[in-house]
């Protein structure tokens, strides 16, 4: 009988993230992607080549644009949007 599973002193080390996590203020919409972290010496894509602008430059409008809004305070927010 085939024994499965064991042969961890084999198995390759997994390639882990080099970003840290960004911290929002605000609770925001899910965003629903696959994650895909690609070893830095196979990295043969476009990805590689470009340059990724700092969070802080447009953390707050990224907040601001698919922040998760209270059914109520959305609510008011249409009704004075509709009065004005």
């Amino acid at each position: 009988m085939a024994v499965r599973g064991g042969g961890g002193a084999t198995r390759a080390k997994a390639v882990q993230p080099n970003k840290e996590p960004i911290k929002l203020n605000k609770k925001v919409k899910a965003f629903v992607w696959n994650r895909t972290i690609i070893k830095p010496a196979e990295d043969k894509t476009v990805w590689s080549k470009v340059k990724e602008a700092p969070i802080s430059e447009i953390q707050t409008e990224l907040e601001d644009m698919f922040e998760v809004k209270s059914k109520i305070g959305a609510a008011v927010e249409n009704e004075i949007t509709v009065q004005v």
